[in-house]
């Protein structure tokens, strides 16, 4: 990818009267002549995962519901669905608040505050109406389907924590009474969300107000579920940008990993519903959807648990409104999963029928009350969204994907100014490339290093500006014929394309391998129990065994599927892994390489004072950028005193208050009096480098690094609150800078 400069436009809602201003000038600077090339490598094959097409969907009771839901046939059923998940009452399929309607709960600040729970006034209304959700209707759908095609839905199911998390000490009986419930209705369930952002205070409920009553309930139910069918996989809600109510919500629930398989992550790339106002909701944000999604991942989940597969349950494009960025923007994240389907699991849309980023055409009526109100639009017609959709479906659901490199312009690292997937579905071979740039592009193809030269039938869907939006009869193509037959394929600007390549003849007789665990370069610590697992295609049914190998070298053999075995790291640094899948007569395929990086095990320390043994090193509540940390009253069991020693070399060391990512910062420079806070970790950042000087046993001075001539000092005597500083670096006489280390689990 050639890197080009991005221009740097202020987007922000302040500063931009309207999009219709800002579209105006495309937001990247492309070179004068573009062009780009996909070499697609047709030996290297992987079956797309169809659950990265989940939607969200409502609607199971009447008629007119079951129709749409037959017209869409979704690949995946949340159930319940969104936040309303957080108030449903499986026994009597309906909506009500569990707990009372406001509660106090513990900010991070460590003040208690009063929150009334979101949405009551809606919540209270669905239960006085009696109002029903629709697990009889949406049974009847899934007999239906089970009837006519051999298999149900693929169900996504969303548990209460506060209603099916009751009696959590005695085994949840709750959550195991509504799983089998939903079995005895003929359901599959097999992947559970442990409740919907119970992140937000306002999601929670009186009787899960904390993290702490979350983690409780979550591990019962996690035992429960997994006591039934162990095949069970149950995912955690976590944060995917701050937040100031939480700010340790992502640390704290995945402190212990070993109760929950997935992570929960709900991103809305643009126009964000949790802020209207939102300055990211311009094309630029739009345009490099993939780049914004990732970082999402990356900056949040992915440091706590790096491990662990996305559920991406709910998720979204917008810039404005359903026009031509947003939806380019979310072709290419859908193309981006498809790269990365080793950590994308299970990926919903929001949504086809419930309004955000919606499939269809909403229209609004006075109700017989007088009031305003939206509905669905009959006859139906699609947006752009519902549109880009189909097209997005119609080439992935049950393909086998090629792997390919592009040569593009990018728009910024990382993000393509064209995009494409190539794969074989139904014996052809297809491209689905986007052109994400205001200017007509031509394409260039190869298979395998050699310029393809045969027929092909190239449509497309495109548009005219950035802001322009399409609305279509629900049954039309949403494809134009662009050119059918040989020579230059040139792409449409702002457009996708679907070109069908006339002559490729590519065997799918897939004999492939892939390493689908570990997540490539995640990390590990030493002595933790690495599971290496491998995905095996082969149209014969002729393997008789897979061989995994570690740094090149061969480990072990699994000799049926599930190919699993577990390997476990004694010493510090990054290995690699791959597996070999070997047929009865002996021909083998080799997966890509996965590389992990293996840490020494996390040492926690507890540090009291040493002429003041009653008094410990306290970082408070939580964890927030500047948070004094003070003395207050030992005790080895409490977390806010618990610091995870990491070694910097040479003697010196930081330490990472437990369960957050901040650590001990004692400031720039030295001098008397100058607090130790907390602040974000930094490896680099030599104000949270400590010598640690022995003084005997247990006993250590911690110098500051960058200013040796100040140490770490509890001052006089102690109390509760007592600030810790430091000071001139002191003899060892002076006990105010002696600290007692106890090594904890």
């Amino acid at each position: 990818m050639n890197t080009l400069n991005f221009k740097i436009v202020m987007v922000g809602l302040t500063l931009l009267p309207s999009l219709q201003t800002f579209a105006e000038g495309y937001p990247f600077i492309l070179p004068d002549n573009m062009n780009a090339t996909i070499n697609v490598i047709t030996a290297e094959q992987e079956r797309y995962n169809n659950k990265l097409l989940g939607t969200n969907i409502f609607g199971f009771s009447n008629n007119t519901e079951q129709a749409l839901i037959n017209r869409y046939q979704p690949v995946t059923i949340r159930f319940p669905h969104g936040l309303w998940a957080n108030w449903y009452d499986w026994e009597t399929d309906g909506t009500r608040v569990f707990g009372t309607d406001s509660f106090q709960w513990i900010a991070a600040d460590g003040k208690t505050k009063t929150k009334t729970i979101d949405h009551l006034a809606q919540i209270k209304l669905k239960d006085e109406s009696k109002s029903k959700i629709g697990i009889d209707g949406l049974a009847v759908l899934n007999s239906d389907k089970v009837n006519s095609q051999g298999k149900g839905y693929d169900m996504l199911w969303t548990f209460n924590m506060s209603a099916d998390g009751s009696n959590f000490n005695n085994g949840s009986p709750v959550t195991v009474a509504r799983y089998n419930d939903l079995v005895s209705r003929g359901f599959e369930v097999k992947d559970i969300e442990l409740g919907n952002e119970n992140f937000y205070p306002g999601q929670r409920s009186s009787i899960i107000p904390n993290a702490k009553e979350y983690i409780k309930r979550a591990k019962s139910m996690s035992t429960a579920l997994k006591n039934i069918d162990p095949t069970i996989k149950v995912s955690i809600p976590l944060l995917r940008r701050e937040n100031s109510a939480n700010p340790n919500w992502n640390e704290d629930l995945s402190a212990d990993k070993s109760y929950f398989d997935a992570v929960t992550i709900h991103t809305y790339v643009g126009s964000d519903p949790d802020d209207p106002a939102s300055a990211e909701g311009a094309y630029a944000t739009a345009l490099t959807a993939r780049h914004h999604l990732a970082k999402s991942i990356d900056d949040y989940a992915g440091k706590v648990a790096p491990n662990k597969p996305i559920w991406l349950s709910e998720w979204g494009v917008k810039s404005g409104g359903p026009n031509a960025v947003s939806v380019l923007g979310m072709a290419d994240a859908y193309i981006f999963m498809s790269e990365n389907q080793d950590r994308y699991e299970r990926a919903n849309w929001f949504s086809v029928n419930g309004k955000l980023n919606s499939f269809l055409v909403w229209e609004t009526y006075i109700s017989p009350s007088g009031v305003e109100r939206p509905r669905i639009k009959y006859p139906l017609q699609k947006t752009a969204v519902g549109a880009m959709y189909e097209i997005i479906r119609d080439v992935l659901e049950d393909s086998t994907l090629l792997e390919s490199e592009m040569q593009s312009p990018d728009l910024m690292t990382g993000v393509d100014a064209i995009s494409a997937r190539a794969v074989v579905k139904d014996g052809k071979t297809i491209l689905m490339v986007l052109n994400l740039t205001n200017k007509s592009v031509p394409f260039n193809v190869k298979l395998n290093n050699t310029d393809y030269n045969g027929s092909f039938n190239h449509q497309a869907m495109s548009f005219s500006w950035m802001g322009a939006e399409k609305i279509l009869p629900i049954d039309s193509n949403p494809l134009e014929m662009v050119k059918q037959g040989t020579g230059t394929i040139t792409l449409p600007k702002f457009s996708v394309s679907h070109i069908y390549l006339e002559d490729a003849d590519i065997a799918t007789n897939t004999f492939s391998v892939a390493m689908t665990k570990p997540v490539n370069n995640s990390v590990f610590d030493i002595n933790q129990v690495v599971t290496l697992q491998a995905q095996v295609n082969d149209s014969d049914n002729d393997i008789q065994q897979v061989n995994f190998r570690v740094n090149g070298t061969f480990y072990k053999q699994a000799n049926n599927a599930p190919y699993i075995v577990e390997w476990t790291p004694t010493k510090v640094g990054s290995y690699t892994f791959d597996a070999v899948a070997v047929k009865n007569n002996n021909t083998r395929k080799t997966s890509a390489i996965k590389t992990i990086k293996v840490n020494a095990s996390k040492s926690y320390v507890h540090i009291s004072k040493a002429n003041s043994t009653g008094f410990a090193l306290d970082g408070g509540n939580g964890g927030a950028n500047n948070q004094n940390v003070k003395l207050w009253t030992s005790g080895t069991a409490r977390i806010n005193q618990q610091w995870e020693e990491m070694s910097r070399g040479a003697d010196y060391y930081s330490y990472k208050k437990r369960g957050t990512l901040f650590c001990l910062d004692a400031g720039n420079g030295g001098a008397k009096n100058q607090n130790l806070v907390l602040m974000s970790c930094d490896h680099q950042n030599q104000n949270q480098h400590f010598k640690k000087i022995s003084l005997g046993g247990t006993k250590f001075q911690l110098v500051k690094r960058n200013a040796s001539g100040f140490a770490v000092d509890g001052g006089t005597g102690g109390v509760n609150g007592q600030n810790v500083k430091l000071w001139t670096t002191q003899t060892a006489a002076d006990g105010n800078q002696i600290w007692h280390f106890l090594s904890i689990d």
